[in-house]
């Protein structure tokens, strides 16, 4: 029978290198004492000791349950050892890097809710209240928009790499990942007046990117003054009513 860690004990179960629980295999001990998670790579000098497996904790750790590593933003969910990466990608108090860090260095991240709040603070010109945006394909760019619809978070990606002579485009979900290859989307890139244009699918999902070469698209869509860009989303019925009781 599993039992529930103190949390006089559990903050003793930290990961040295990204203050998670020690609720991953493998666990590793430094060679400076440090306990480091399976979540994390150690990286070791060439003339420093390998990290040792802390087997003995492991075996140790199989009869507990962890709390979900977003505990501090309310999930209440505990979880057997070496089971929390399910969990923890599908939880939906899940906390993101603002995409737009790179970029602005503002170091903040938060649930997808949060976001909106902080792209309203920091990044209004990114919040898009419709899918669509004009493209900019004459010098190297990158902006991560950030747009919302039935209480569900996407992020849209555009970057125009010159010297490649490239535009990609990417829209991830921000939020369960099992949901990814459910959530389709096209991006449509057309001309100002919409007598011509161009489209380009895939998932929502992160490992998902379109590209497109820009000479051909400039050609394709007859020299255009303006390229707007346009993502029409394709949502599970099933998806949107659950999101808008839950919420």
């Amino acid at each position: 029978m599993s039992f529930v860690i103190p949390d006089s004990v559990l903050q003793k179960l930290v990961c040295s290198e990204c203050n998670c629980y020690l609720s991953m295999a493998p666990v590793r001990v430094t060679a400076e004492g440090l306990s480091v998670c399976g979540r994390c790579v150690v990286m070791e000098e060439c003339d420093e000791p390998e990290p040792v497996r802390h087997e003995a904790f492991e075996e140790l750790a199989k009869l507990a349950l962890f709390p979900c590593k977003y505990r501090s933003g309310g999930c209440k969910e505990h979880i057997e050892f070496n089971n929390t990466d399910g969990h923890e990608n599908i939880c939906k108090f899940k906390t993101y890097q603002c995409p737009a860090d790179s970029k602005h260095s503002c170091g903040w991240s938060g649930t997808p809710t949060e976001m909106i709040d902080h792209y309203k603070e920091r990044h209004e010109s990114l919040i898009l209240t419709e899918p669509f945006f004009e493209m900019d394909i004459k010098k190297n760019i990158e902006e991560y928009f950030l747009y919302a619809v039935y209480n569900l978070f996407f992020l849209i990606q555009f970057q125009c790499l010159i010297q490649a002579g490239k535009a990609l485009f990417s829209v991830v979900y921000m939020g369960p990942t099992k949901l990814c290859d459910e959530i389709k989307y096209r991006v449509i890139l057309e001309r100002e007046d919409k007598l011509k244009d161009m489209s380009l699918r895939g998932p929502a999902d992160v490992d998902n990117c379109l590209s497109v070469d820009i000479n051909s698209l400039v050609a394709i869509l007859d020299h255009p003054n303006n390229i707007i860009c346009h993502v029409d989303f394709k949502i599970p019925q099933n998806i949107i009513d659950d999101y808008i009781n839950k919420n």
